[in-house]
């Protein structure tokens, strides 16, 4: 019994969501080997942590096959389970480019859910992601202004750097002048960044040059 408390101090699935966002894979393939490996956590949550762990890790018919199982038994989940349940379905949706199943959702869920929570963050980040792949401009730019000071986000440089750049390619679509300053707010950020942001820096670099040669070619 003692073993099982030390071990489930922390929430397991706010520890996970929060390395999840971190782009933290590797902690979450560690964690998820260690639970594997102990008898402190039931059939239902092992089978949530390993579809995050099978999500991050781009094995997405592993994934869909445990959510699969989950929706048979979600009579028996908790609320807790089944809003993680939720979060993850919409993240198999994202990953698998199902972005019509994500309008229906992502919205709603945002709105059940608390700025406090950490799963408000990770869907806050979806629902970003999908304004923004979408080219929903003005939806994009009011939910970033309203979430931007979030602590979690503030705190969690790895999505706050995220947002601001997806922010800036939105703008950058505009007009000329204002992606003349949007190219130097580009610079300006990669100035601020150590090593292991750079690639998320040049993938999102990478997509602002691509839409604006677009735009002016």
């Amino acid at each position: 019994y003692k073993a099982v408390v030390e071990d489930r101090q922390t929430p397991i699935y706010d520890e996970l969501i929060k390395a999840y966002l971190n782009n933290n894979v590797e902690y979450i393939k560690v964690r998820t080997n260690a639970i594997m490996e102990t008898n402190n956590y039931n059939d239902a949550e092992i089978e949530i942590i390993l579809i995050l762990y099978n999500l991050v890790n781009g094995s997405l018919d592993e994934a869909s096959r445990g959510l699969e199982k989950l929706e048979v038994i979600k009579n028996t989940l908790s609320s807790e389970e089944l809003m993680v349940l939720g979060f993850l379905k919409v993240l198999s949706y994202f990953k698998s480019f199902m972005y019509d199943k994500i309008s229906e959702m992502i919205e709603i869920m945002v709105k059940s859910y608390s700025g406090e929570e950490i799963l408000y963050v990770a869907l806050i980040d979806l629902l970003l992601g999908y304004y923004f792949w979408k080219k929903q401009k003005a939806k994009f730019i009011t939910c970033y202004e309203e979430n931007k000071n979030n602590k979690y986000i503030v705190t969690i440089k790895n999505i706050s750097i995220k947002h601001y750049l997806q922010k800036l390619i939105v703008l950058s679509l505009d007009d000329d002048n204002q992606s003349l300053n949007i190219d130097e707010d580009f610079s300006i950020v990669k100035d601020s960044l150590n090593l292991e942001m750079h690639d998320l820096y040049n993938y999102y670099y990478s997509i602002y040059l691509t839409r604006y040669l677009k735009k002016h070619i």
